[in-house]
């Protein structure tokens, strides 16, 4: 009997396909002709095909759409009221307002997507977050070696001219190059992103996939065959130790502070077999050794740092913001600092309001909701604020790529965990 859920990566053509494309588009992500000819967007697409050949249709809840349309009204009269406060760059504001709702409804949609055919999704993109995770490293490897010129860390640096993204020209990167070989301090690895922040958000979605659908597959598969899953649970250690060692070799804080969460999540709270326990020992001995060597005095001096630039510029306008602002909305774009809102969480309220903060809390009830069978409620929403958080191009193709790795593992959830418990999640069967 061929079970709808059952599924077989080495006959499925398109799978493949969705593998490569997709991993590919991840580590190219900031690369493009333009922002719409791009990695970014045929990421897009390739998620777009994958739900396409997978849903069925939303199980959504009434919370849904109350937080849609609260949302839709309060950034509508900011539109009308203050356009710049979305977009200063966007000279209408009816295309920005359509753009931002469309992404905004891609999202909150995504986890609430009813998934036919859960195995594939999980399998593609377990595969394309551990493919892109070993990519990375491997390209970090050869960047720092300087065995391949176009491939050393300067060149990466001076490559950030072109990206989609960027706002600094080749002379002004050039000179930045040269002053920091004058003090004899590298530059900082950014690899295909631009920015160190942007690199580790990539590699903390793909670690964070990887371990939620592992852990999803591996769950299913322990309790029942019918699902086509079997939990294969070999590697699964030595991808994560990659991920973070990659995190902690970056210095950054943000990918400091990444690390810290997987391996606490990973390593330090699950519970340990004997069998294990010296693998898991020897584990967080090299992740130390790494943290020490990479990380320690940069962390520390970022603790200790102040008045840090990067920190002013995802909460510093906060300090200006009334509570009327952050209950009606920013309707003044003075407020707004000339670099813009670098904070995605803060970008949906500045917008919108108290409809901002209902969509937030509905998306992220969503989010914990979905996570209960695998008790990682509070790392999956560790890892959608972080996504949201890492600047304020929130609703934007790269960010709706990076929220489905995390968010369409979690609605794949819902199909496998209600069909072994009905009651487990909703009440309902979906199948």
């Amino acid at each position: 009997m061929n079970h709808p859920i059952a599924f077989d990566l080495k006959k499925t053509r398109f799978s493949v396909a969705a593998i490569i494309i997709l991993t590919l588009s991840l580590i190219f992500l900031q690369e493009g002709f333009t922002y719409y000819v791009s990695f970014q967007i045929l990421a897009l697409v390739t998620v777009g095909l994958l739900i396409s050949r997978t849903s069925r249709a939303l199980k959504t809840e009434k919370h849904f759409y109350i937080a849609l349309l609260a949302f839709t009204y309060s950034l509508m009269v900011t539109s009308v009221v203050s356009p710049a406060v979305i977009s200063s760059n966007s000279e209408n504001a009816f295309l920005t307002f359509v753009g931002v709702m469309g992404y905004a409804v891609m999202i909150g949609c995504v986890p609430n997507l009813k998934i036919r055919r859960p195995s594939l999704v999980l399998q593609v993109l377990k595969t394309v977050s551990s493919a892109t995770i070993c990519t990375l490293f491997g390209i970090l490897v050869v960047s720092e070696s300087g065995l391949i010129p176009a491939l050393n860390r300067d060149a990466m640096i001076l490559k950030n001219s072109r990206l989609i993204d960027n706002f600094t020209d080749a002379d002004a990167l050039s000179t930045d190059i040269a002053f920091r070989a004058l003090i004899e301090q590298a530059g900082r690895i950014n690899l295909f992103y631009g920015e160190p922040s942007f690199l580790a958000i990539v590699l903390f979605t793909c670690l964070g996939c990887f371990m939620i659908t592992s852990k999803i597959m591996e769950n299913a598969g322990n309790g029942s065959a019918y699902l086509g899953i079997k939990p294969n649970t070999k590697g699964r250690e030595a991808i994560i130790l990659l991920g973070v060692l990659l995190l902690l070799y970056i210095e950054s804080f943000s990918s400091i502070i990444y690390a810290l969460i997987i391996i606490y999540f990973a390593f330090i709270k699950r519970k340990v077999s004997r069998e294990k326990l010296v693998a898991t020992i020897a584990i967080l001995a090299v992740l130390t050794a790494a943290f020490l060597a990479f990380s320690y005095q940069y962390f520390l001096f970022r603790l200790t740092q102040t008045g840090s630039l990067s920190f002013l510029q995802r909460f510093g306008f906060m300090l200006d913001i009334s509570l009327g602002d952050l209950l009606l909305g920013i309707k003044d774009e003075a407020l707004v600092p000339e670099v813009g809102i670098h904070n995605g969480l803060f970008y949906i309220i500045a917008i919108a309001g108290v409809g901002g903060v209902l969509y937030l809390i509905s998306l992220l009830y969503s989010v914990f909701s979905l996570s209960k069978p695998i008790k990682w409620q509070l790392f999956s929403v560790i890892l959608v604020l972080s996504i949201m958080m890492q600047n304020g191009g929130v609703f934007s193709p790269n960010k709706v790529v990076l929220f489905s790795l995390i968010l369409l593992p979690l609605a794949c959830a819902r199909t496998i965990f209600s069909r072994r418990h009905p009651r487990a999640i909703g009440g309902r069967q979906y199948e």
